[in-house]
């Protein structure tokens, strides 16, 4: 995320499987809440973090704004897959895949489940 904050998680309970959410679900009630530091993928290197090997964005929604947190990032060679839930059918994914194949990655897997699906991507070599 941009800019760095304190953000709040919703939860509608704590049980695995369960899905969390920054903005809430109409649907769903929340019994809890719990606080988040959000920082981009850029500034986690900055404060010290290790550079991962691998990423995993499962965020519907916001996985557009958490790429562009990071070009640092992406550009580094220690950063050999991203695994990302992404509905190709969406008007922001062609822009995602762009993104991701400027930042050198394609495609090298895709499971689809309901209307979305998983796609992994690898650093072209």
């Amino acid at each position: 995320g941009d800019p760095r904050r304190v953000g709040r998680i919703e939860a509608p309970q704590f049980k695995a499987g369960k899905s969390f959410s920054f903005s809430g679900k109409r649907d769903k009630p929340y019994r809890a809440r719990q606080s988040a530091l959000i920082m981009s993928l850029d500034d986690l290197m900055e404060v010290g973090l290790p550079c991962p090997n691998y990423i995993k964005i499962d965020t519907p929604g916001m996985s557009e704004a958490i790429l562009d947190g990071g070009p640092k990032l992406l550009a580094r060679p220690e950063v050999r897959e991203i695994h990302m839930e992404l509905n190709e059918a969406t008007e922001g994914a062609p822009r995602l895949l762009d993104r991701l194949a400027r930042a050198g990655f394609v495609p090298s897997a895709r499971h689809t489940h309901g209307g979305t699906g998983d796609l992994t991507f690898v650093r072209r070599t």
